[in-house]
């Protein structure tokens, strides 16, 4: 994702930076990113989200979900900001990236790239789509678009959501992703199966009569409320996180 870029500057903004998924995700996976060395040293994470906060009270948000040694995590803290705004509002966007060239570095060179990370529900895809496309996209490097699962709530609303997409976006812009399909153990089952000759001889229609897989959680909505009456937790989990494990499992070597 950085490769080659890694001397450029980098401003990584995530929208909906509040909510449930930027803080038990995207950031610890950021915070990964940063403890590896795979961010830019001069890299900056901006969280945008509608919520009145401050850059210190956002940190003290997220400090309890990052793992690691206390002082690397301290170090990306500091790389974190957060800027108050509306989703339709490109002004507001344009204001918050402003604010942020008086960062220590983050001018280092002539050359900024940006990331822009949607954690927030599909609906609003595209309405933020507009103002990254009006007020965020940077003139001096490359610029990246992130979309989480799932990709609307029915086939026409995908297709909407699509073309929206694709007209505010080159393809090489745009990644469309599953936070889950990162997840150590789900990656493994790739690695299990079909590079050990034992089990892939083995996990066959002739020899397996059913595949069952058992969804654990024990935690409430917690903030997600809205989400959860618009989408529901079937197609939140069952038809893309679940959907892919079994398709991990049945599917041969690609």
């Amino acid at each position: 994702f950085f490769r080659g870029t890694m001397a450029d500057t980098l401003c990584i903004v995530v929208f909906g930076a509040s909510g449930d998924l930027a803080k038990k995700k995207v950031y610890p996976a950021l915070y990964e990113l940063h403890a590896s060395k795979l961010l830019p040293a001069s890299a900056i994470i901006c969280g945008y989200a509608r919520s009145k906060k401050t850059d210190e009270s956002f940190r003290k948000g997220i400090r309890g979900y990052l793992k690691g040694d206390p002082l690397e995590v301290e170090k990306f803290l500091a790389r974190c900001y957060y800027r108050v705004g509306q989703y339709h509002v490109a002004e507001h966007l344009e204001n918050a990236l402003r604010s942020l060239r008086d960062v220590p570095g983050i001018l280092s060179n002539g050359r900024e790239n940006r990331v822009f990370y949607m954690a927030i529900p599909p609906s609003r895809f595209h309405v933020v789509g507009k103002i990254v496309k009006q007020a965020g996209m940077s003139k001096t490097g490359w610029n990246r678009v992130v979309v989480e699962k799932p990709f609307g709530k029915d086939t026409e609303s995908c297709r909407e959501l699509s073309e929206g997409l694709k007209h505010l976006f080159r393809e090489d812009q745009l990644y469309r992703i599953d936070h889950y399909l990162g997840k150590p153990g789900v990656k493994a089952i790739a690695d299990l199966i079909q590079k050990n000759p034992f089990l892939s001889g083995t996990l066959s229609g002739d020899r397996v009569e059913s595949v069952l897989i058992n969804w654990e959680e024990d935690i409430g909505t917690e903030g997600r409320g809205g989400y959860f009456d618009q989408f529901g937790i079937i197609r939140d989990i069952a038809q893309n996180h679940l959907m892919q494990i079994l398709t991990l499992f049945a599917m041969d070597t690609p």
